[in-house]
């Protein structure tokens, strides 16, 4: 096993040689403007395999080895470049099999001053849900126009002409608003006078930590919406058929502690109104389903439908330090992103999250990912720290 390791530091080094921050690597048309060049495909991949071989040794995805990653898909995010918009390419996300079947994803960057790898996961690949989100979205199927958009955290879409975008998990439809600059989508971790990211030349693998809270719920909503009247529980509801991914995020931590089972539909669905309600979601001058983060703890606070008094907390700095303590009293908390400058206009997404993974690695990955929970799968999707333009957690205790 120790050879394995060595050998697998030794092709890091030799990715990283030549990788994400090399000089093949030259601007290129109006993205220069707007940054970097991307990160080519045979450069990405090379970091793509690395990494499946490297969490191949993990219990989590033993089921991934280099030989299992696939072509990838390029995504991009939409910049907006004076009067007009431009498809800027923001990363690359590979697929990953074994025998056949989906064992997950590796996202990894297209921006070479960001770190390698944003997310990865044991679930299927975003751009492999494409027939179902067609299946599921209330657009035209013909209005799909196969541009695939990433808008960071594990928010994936894909371009519509109807709708502007759709989800690729839930086929719900998005409005995605163009950042104003790309600069806003790097990690917020520690840069050098140049303003560029700095590159650890730590390259031991020592020093991982992993912890996480079972028996978290992983659900979403599946009642109906635009009724006269809302009936709380598994009846139609008032407002849009979407429910929202802040009261959702919330139902799942809220749901952890009252021990409901995702098999009992009416008390997931009257969980999700209620905290909806509560948070007063769809007001304001954001969508109707969007939600105001600072409306989010009394939300929590104000919920007396169960069996617990809630205590919650809207937390804005010190994440890794908070999140461990959440995690080791068996707290999974809410991770609320923004991916622009656009905090009071744009749309960013919160999940539930019920882990975290801190290693030592070098260059090759963040030094902490946290376990979330996105309601739509059964395994955990990893998110990169510093993955997002603006963040907050929020810590919810009993």
């Amino acid at each position: 096993m120790e050879e394995d390791h060595t050998s697998r530091r030794d092709v890091l080094r030799g990715i990283g040689g030549v990788g994400l921050t090399g000089a093949a690597l030259t601007a290129v048309g109006s993205a220069a403007a707007q940054g970097k060049a991307p990160v080519k495909k045979a450069t990405a991949r090379k970091t793509a395999r690395a990494a499946a071989d490297y969490y191949g040794d993990t219990e989590e995805f033993g089921e991934w080895s280099a030989s299992g990653v696939k072509a990838p898909t390029l995504f991009y995010t939409d910049v907006q470049d004076g009067g007009s918009t431009t498809h800027v390419p923001r990363s690359w996300v590979f697929p990953i099999e074994n025998r056949g079947e989906d064992v997950g994803y590796i996202n990894v960057s297209a921006r070479q001053t960001e770190q390698p790898i944003l997310t990865f996961g044991a679930n299927r690949a975003p751009q492999r849900r494409l027939a179902d989100a067609k299946r599921k979205t209330p657009a035209s199927p013909k209005s799909i126009t196969g541009r695939f958009l990433y808008r960071g955290g594990v928010e994936y879409l894909v371009e519509s002409t109807d709708v502007g975008a759709v989800d690729l998990r839930s086929g719900k439809p998005k409005q995605p608003k163009p950042v104003a600059d790309l600069e806003t989508l790097l990690p917020t971790g520690k840069r050098n006078d140049s303003g560029a990211k700095e590159q650890t030349s730590q390259e031991d693998w020592s020093g991982d930590t992993d912890d996480e809270v079972y028996g978290v719920p992983n659900w979403t909503e599946h009642d109906a919406g635009n009724a006269n009247s809302t009936s709380i529980g598994s009846g139609d509801d008032s407002w849009d058929s979407w429910d929202g991914c802040v009261p959702i995020a919330a139902s799942m931590v809220l749901g952890f502690h009252e021990n409901l089972d995702d098999s009992d539909d009416d008390a997931r669905e009257s969980l999700i109104d209620r905290l909806h309600m509560e948070m007063d979601t769809g007001d304001g001058s954001l969508c109707s389903y969007c939600t105001y983060w600072s409306n989010i703890p009394s939300g929590i606070e104000n919920y007396s439908s169960g069996s617990h008094s809630y205590s919650a907390e809207n937390i804005h700095s010190g994440f890794k330090g908070n999140v461990k303590t959440q995690i080791s009293n068996d707290n999974p908390f809410m991770l609320n992103m923004e991916n622009g400058p656009y905090t009071d206009k744009g749309e960013g997404h919160s999940v539930c999250g019920i882990g975290y993974r801190e290693e030592s690695c070098g260059w090759f990955c963040s030094d902490m990912y946290y376990k979330v929970h996105n309601g739509y799968d059964d395994s955990p999707d990893l998110v990169t720290h510093g993955a997002w333009g603006d963040v907050c957690i929020t810590k919810v205790t009993t």
